[in-house]
């Protein structure tokens, strides 16, 4: 995983720096802030980059993950939404997206390879230093597997669900019906890539 920034201009550099200070000024139990997604790929788009014509998509936000210590601070849903609402300038639009665990759950998906954390064009933005991320640790098949199967399960329940929505606007109506179609193509699509993932060679884990 990274941890510079560099790749990125000035302006989003400083709005990153930005919202670290916000977090870590609103909570004191903060482990990690890792910046993932496109802006963390450099594959990002602005709104310059988007024709002004479009029928759909929209500029690139700000992914960032919140590792805490303990569980009761990340599942505080008040505290994060409120930290969300000053990281976005209290704005209608809201650039930064932010996503919290605690280090206990984190291990845990880490050791299981889920895809949320182990892309390897994370970020790192801030760290105490108390924990680690190393590479390269190997699963026993049995623990892979029951991973897809997770994936599988979970994926494939979702496409399933959104396609009978797609049946059923199709022969009422017509406005969600492209969209209902689409997100069953994209979670079946995406239950696929996990279940592949989930069986690839290099995963992340915490070393303590």
């Amino acid at each position: 995983m990274k941890s510079s920034i560099d790749h990125l201009p000035p302006d989003k550099r400083a709005m990153l720096e930005r919202a670290v200070a916000v977090i870590r000024e609103m909570c004191d139990d903060v482990e990690m802030i890792i910046l993932s997604g496109s802006h963390a790929r450099g594959d990002y788009r602005d709104d310059e980059d988007l024709p002004p014509d479009r029928k759909s998509g929209e500029a690139s936000d700000y992914d960032l993950l919140v590792i805490c210590r303990r569980k009761s601070t990340a599942k505080n849903h008040w505290l994060w939404h409120t930290v969300a609402d000053h990281c976005n300038g209290h704005s209608v639009e809201q650039p930064f997206r932010i996503i919290v665990h605690d280090l206990n759950y984190l291990k845990q998906r880490l050791r299981e390879i889920h895809y949320f954390f182990s892309v390897k064009e994370g970020c790192l933005l801030y760290t105490t230093g108390n924990y680690e991320l190393k590479v390269n640790e190997q699963l026993p098949p049995e623990t892979q597997l029951k991973v897809a199967q997770e994936h599988f399960e979970h994926r494939f329940e979702r496409a399933k669900e959104f396609y009978q929505k797609f049946e059923y606007s199709f022969s009422k109506e017509y406005k969600t019906t492209a969209f209902d179609l689409h997100q069953a193509a994209e979670s079946a699509y995406n239950g696929f890539y996990l279940i592949i993932l989930s069986l690839a060679e290099f995963r992340f884990f915490f070393k303590m």
